[in-house]
């Protein structure tokens, strides 16, 4: 079988600014009202529990994603959870609305 290349739109840099801020947006939304990530947290704490580590560094988090979520049930079982959330593209106002109201 050959190699499909595959790319994100919103990574790219000829995409309009409104646009890829839907799309991560929409992404968030979504990730955020279902519980699509829940069977990955007992992975994220074993793996935060073997490391000896409090905190998530997130590469290409665009707009947060679903860690808003994961952040209220990791924060379970580790209160002093500390999430770093990277991207080349960031969403500045999603990020200052999170940092506001604390769920990340």
């Amino acid at each position: 079988m050959s190699r499909i290349h595959l790319f994100e739109f919103e990574d790219q840099q000829w995409l309009p600014e409104f646009i890829r801020n839907y799309i991560t947006d929409f992404l968030q939304f979504l990730s955020n009202k279902t519980p699509m990530y829940k069977g990955i947290v007992p992975i994220i704490e074993k793996g935060l529990k073997e490391a000896n580590t409090n905190q998530i560094i997130d590469l290409g988090s665009g707009g947060g994603g679903g860690l808003i979520w994961l952040n209220k049930e990791l924060r379970k079982s580790n209160p002093n959870l500390k999430i770093l959330l990277t991207d080349y593209f960031r969403t500045f106002p999603l990020l200052s609305i999170l940092k506001t109201s604390r769920q990340l």
